[in-house]
């Protein structure tokens, strides 16, 4: 095993639309393979500016990317990859604690929503299980749910192109969860009842008691997400949230639309 070496690190992330006594909802929005937060935060352009206050976090491992004419010009980021997760999950959940640090004493009498998009599901799913973290809504929009949060073994045949799980689910519980004890030993939010569990879960999460609604969401046209695999995203997540699931479909590809989006906050405010 190489040896390690810790050091203080910072990363940014952005903030759009004002946060006023007029907002309603406070959005953490957590991209997918590829963004960058300032590129992923326009998905998000039509929600309305006065009511709706976004915070994006930036995943801090940045690649090139190949364009059109196969030159590599534009930057992309990416949460996780299956190469030394079990160490790299624990820096990840640590810049968006430092994220709630910040901000989260300003939301105060605001409805919380938590959206992870593709590979940014695995990281929203691992930090309301392992964390402090408190919303209303969950999120989840064509993505995957990690195995090493249930107790269903990942089928290598099962793997998309923006799947970050290599290892077994109870390697990665295992290994993150000592981990997480040399990162965060004397923190009170290291959840580490939920992560002894996570490998034989039999029960929803009792936090998810608190959850006001758990969204799957996914267009038909995706090309890494299909029925088949919603269903057995559906079976995951009802393992871990119980009957709050609810499925939304939408006639698009690998994205968020904005006719989806205001399907979801229609739903919302019945």
């Amino acid at each position: 095993m190489s040896p390690r070496a810790s050091y203080p690190a910072s990363h940014p992330y952005d903030l759009v639309n004002p946060l006023t006594d007029d907002t309603k909802r406070v959005w953490i929005c957590i991209h997918g393979l590829g963004f960058l937060s300032r590129y992923f935060a326009r998905l998000f352009k039509t929600l309305d500016p006065g009511k709706n206050h976004l915070v994006v976090p930036q995943a801090p491992s940045k690649f090139y990317l190949r364009g059109a004419l196969g030159d590599f010009t534009h930057v992309g980021a990416s949460w996780l990859t299956r190469e030394d997760t079990v160490n790299e999950l624990p820096n990840v959940l640590n810049y968006l604690d430092g994220i709630l640090a910040n901000e989260a004493h300003k939301w105060k009498g605001k409805e919380i929503v938590l959206l992870g998009f593709s590979q940014g599901v695995s990281i929203a799913t691992r930090w309301w299980a392992h964390r402090n973290v408190n919303i209303d809504r969950l999120v989840l929009w064509a993505g995957r749910i990690p195995e090493e949060l249930v107790d269903a073994p990942l089928q290598n045949s099962d793997r998309t192109v923006d799947d970050a799980d290599g290892d077994s689910a109870r390697s990665l519980v295992n290994g993150y969860h000592k981990v997480d004890q040399d990162h965060r030993a004397a923190s009170p939010n290291n959840a580490e009842a939920a992560i002894a569990m996570a490998a034989t879960r039999k029960q929803p999460y009792t936090k998810a008691q608190h959850l006001r609604s758990l969204h799957l969401v996914y267009g038909i046209h995706d090309e890494y997400v299909n029925e088949k695999r919603m269903d057995a995203e559906y079976r995951k997540a009802k393992s871990l949230f119980g009957d709050k699931i609810v499925v939304q479909s939408f006639d698009g590809p690998h994205t968020i639309t904005s006719d989806a989006l205001e399907t979801l906050i229609n739903s919302w405010d019945v």
